[in-house]
């Protein structure tokens, strides 16, 4: 194998899209001549993380360039951030008319797969691709999407034709495991970029708990709070409530802008990882928790779908059920901070064993192939 491509919708700069640029370094590292083909644009901020030697193709279904090199790759990869219509075979034949009108003969390409990493109910329509090329294979980012293509009634034509399929974790790279810098308090931190659905006002009772508790034996750091989030408790779906300026008011508390910082910067400046996302999203697995693993933070998190397979409760992180837990847990790791150390170090070892990019290239590579 020579060649391998990473077809996406990509754009915004999230964690799917971080997967992309991730995977591409990845393979680009192995020796392989490595394309990331972007349905749309790669976003400004994440074209510096990209390796020089990988070769990006911007709006890569309107030129007949990017369509003849994609035609001759070994391997091909489609993530599917969010996008029904990759799977479906009038997307690639021009028929759909919706996106382009040029047909991309994905039969020409040895090694097909696709990677389901935010949603897996696309893979449903996958048995047109399969008659254009039976050498289809699948990636999940969860076994929870596993367990979806198995037993659904929705899959029930895909499953017959026993495309093989694995679940594999996003790659990330030892760059986020870096020492911590010397602090006197215990820092409790986040980041959820520039998504508000990722918070939740339940948030605001565990600030203002421990705010209240602990005085300045802690502080916060949280970068991407939005100003209002939807009252999920609420009658009025639409109705929002205050957020960034309840934050604001305590003094251990710091709000950085989106993208201010970089993940492993702040990762070493966190001893707690919070990762509380509203009780609505389903979060089929989580970059976040992943990178703060790996930059040894203690994470504490929500106890479902993606959080839950990749943490060990009391181990190697903390999984709560609701926001009193959640306090409850946080309360115990600062009168206890030699736990924040211990389960940092185990969630470190963890994600060097399973999540280290290298590991996650080999493991894909060796599946693509054989």
């Amino acid at each position: 194998m020579k060649t391998i491509g990473i077809f996406s919708k990509v754009g915004m700069a999230g964690g799917s899209e971080h997967r992309v640029v991730q995977l591409a370094n990845g393979f680009n590292q192995k020796g392989l001549q490595t394309f990331i083909f972007a349905q749309k644009n790669l976003s400004d901020k994440l074209k510096p993380l990209l390796n020089p030697n990988v070769t990006l193709y911007e709006n890569a279904v309107l030129t007949k360039k990017c369509i003849y090199k994609l035609q001759a790759l070994d391997i091909l990869i489609v993530v599917n951030s969010d996008s029904y219509s990759f799977c479906k075979a009038s997307f690639w034949d021009g028929t759909q008319g919706k996106h382009h009108t040029n047909n991309i003969d994905l039969s020409q390409i040895p090694h097909l797969a696709f990677l389901f990493n935010y949603v897996v109910g696309p893979a449903q329509w996958l048995t047109e691709i399969h008659k254009i090329n039976p050498n289809l294979k699948i990636f999940c980012t969860s076994e929870w999407f596993m367990k979806n293509l198995q037993e659904e009634s929705k899959f029930d034509k895909l499953r017959p034709l026993n495309i093989p399929s694995m679940s594999i974790c996003s790659p990330v790279n030892i760059h986020y495991s870096q020492p911590k810098t010397p602090s006197d308090k215990i820092r409790i931190n986040r980041h959820s970029m520039a998504f508000a659905y990722k918070h939740d006002q339940d948030n605001l009772k565990i600030v203002k708990t421990l705010c209240e508790k602990y005085g300045d034996k802690i502080s916060f750091k949280w970068m991407g709070v939005p100003s209002h989030v939807r009252d999920v408790n609420g009658q009025d779906k639409d109705e929002k409530v205050v957020y960034k300026e309840v934050l604001e008011k305590y003094p251990q508390f710091t709000i950085l802008p989106e993208y201010s910082v970089t993940v492993p910067n702040l990762l070493k400046e966190t001893d707690i990882l919070l990762f509380y996302i509203s009780r609505h999203r389903k979060e089929p697995w989580p970059r976040t928790i992943a990178e703060g693993m790996m930059g040894g933070c203690c994470c504490v998190t929500n106890n479902n779908y993606g959080m839950a397979e990749q943490i060990d409760s009391g181990k190697t992180g903390y999984l709560f059920d609701n926001t009193d837990q959640a306090i409850e847990q946080l309360s115990y790791l600062i009168e206890n901070p030699t736990r924040i150390k211990e389960v940092g170090d185990n969630a470190q070892k963890f994600a060097k064993e399973n999540f280290l990019d290298e590991v996650i290239i080999n493991k894909m590579l060796n599946f693509l192939v054989n």
